[in-house]
């Protein structure tokens, strides 16, 4: 199961509203202490379009002094990166990051991958949306409580 902790974390509360008025959004924020070194990996989606280089660039810039504050003494290693195109999810928080996208859920009543369109999620749910050339589009219920797994399913010119 997901968790769904993600936007409960300091470092993620702290992170998150710089990086919305940046207009990305921010997707996950790691962090490890390793004898003097502090690191952190933040993974960061750009709003309605592909996110790119220079987004990383700007986002890096932009948290590392505060970063070197919150690390003390320890060298900070930081490392800003997309989420990639075949993410798997670690919280339930990414349904609504990637809305509109089209992902794979591994439902434990069905024993197999739904795939769709994420249309969005409420406290209990995801929603997705399922085009078939037969029946066209339609929307789908997943409980969360019944979700093992998500990711992202990237298309290539029509093929998987």
């Amino acid at each position: 199961m997901l968790r769904n902790s993600i936007t409960k974390k300091p470092l993620f509360i702290e992170m998150s509203p710089l990086i919305e008025k940046m207009g990305l959004k921010l997707v996950d924020i790691q962090e490890s202490e390793q004898h003097s070194s502090f690191q952190i990996r933040v993974a960061v989606k750009a709003l309605n379009r592909i996110t790119t280089v220079e987004d990383c660039t700007r986002i890096h810039k932009a948290v590392e002094p505060r970063l070197e504050l919150l690390s003390g003494n320890k060298d900070l290693q930081l490392e800003v990166s997309t989420p990639g195109i075949q993410r798997v999810f670690k919280d339930v928080y990414e349904f609504e990051v990637f809305s509109g996208d089209a992902v794979k859920v591994y439902d434990d009543r069905k024993d197999d991958w739904v795939e769709g369109i994420i249309s969005h999620m409420d406290d209990d749910s995801v929603y997705l949306i399922q085009e078939n050339s037969n029946e066209g589009k339609k929307m789908i219920q997943i409980p969360l409580v019944h979700v093992r797994k998500a990711k992202l399913h990237a298309v290539w010119e029509g093929k998987e």
